[in-house]
């Protein structure tokens, strides 16, 4: 993993108007918390260079009172937003043996088969949480998404993560799926609305259809036996006829 290096010196002054003088002389109080919370000076330089990288993924290589050499994640950098200058930093050391939790970016590779056929890329997350030893971190997980067609969708659980590595969000959070531009979508839908409705319409039709059927059948059988009826009383007896 990419390591930054940077100088840092025990600091002393901790009230407000100390703090102040501090930034006025061009350094940025820090702490680094670990098995003891230390509080630091870095200066507006080394600062800076953390800033600028402070979207990336490395360790601190910190030189402690130009003596004790120690490693450390930037674990929170405040900028002031009027004079565009950092005014405080904390970080947390990397101690040998010792998990730590800390996020890692995802880096896709490739164009989506889908984009090419008009698909549009719904991106949600671009990073992970993670929990290992500080020699076990990575720079960065990877993964190719060329082969991902419309509809599809890219899962935590479908990333290669190292063994020694335990992931910290769940396995079914989607990182990006490969949907239809609004407008296609939209066709999409009314094609399966109407699509429907023609179903709809030819089970009534086929209904009305069989009602009629059936109404018919029980008329023609309401006129038989009346007509048999009448038959039956016109005709007279044949001792009576003679």
């Amino acid at each position: 993993m990419k390591k930054i290096e940077i100088k840092a010196y025990d600091r002393k002054e901790i009230g407000r108007n100390r703090i102040k003088k501090l930034r006025r002389e061009d350094n940025v109080p820090a702490v680094m918390y670990g098995d003891k919370p230390l509080t630091l000076t870095v200066s507006g330089i080394d600062a800076l260079k953390l800033y600028r990288a402070r979207h990336e993924n490395f360790i601190i290589k910190l030189t402690l009172n130009d003596k004790v050499e120690k490693e450390a994640l930037l674990k929170d950098i405040q900028l002031d937003k009027v004079k565009n200058n950092v005014i405080h930093m904390d970080f947390l050391e990397l101690i040998e043996g010792k998990t730590i939790t800390t996020k890692i970016p995802v880096e896709l590779e490739g164009t989506p088969e889908g984009i090419k056929l008009g698909g549009i890329v719904e991106h949600f997350m671009w990073d992970i949480h993670i929990e290992c030893l500080p020699k076990d971190i990575p720079e960065r997980i990877t993964t190719v998404i060329s082969e991902m067609q419309i509809g599809d969708s890219l899962h935590i659980s479908d990333l290669e993560i190292g063994e020694n590595i335990r992931v910290l969000d769940k396995p079914e959070q989607v990182i990006l799926t490969i949907g239809l531009p609004t407008g296609m979508a939209e066709e999409v839908e009314a094609e399966g609305v109407e699509g429907e409705e023609g179903e709809g319409a030819a089970v009534e039709g086929e209904a009305a259809e069989g009602e009629g059927k059936a109404e018919g059948e029980k008329a023609e059988e309401g006129k038989k036996p009346a007509d048999g009826k009448r038959s039956a009383e016109g005709k007279e007896p044949a001792d009576k006829k003679k």
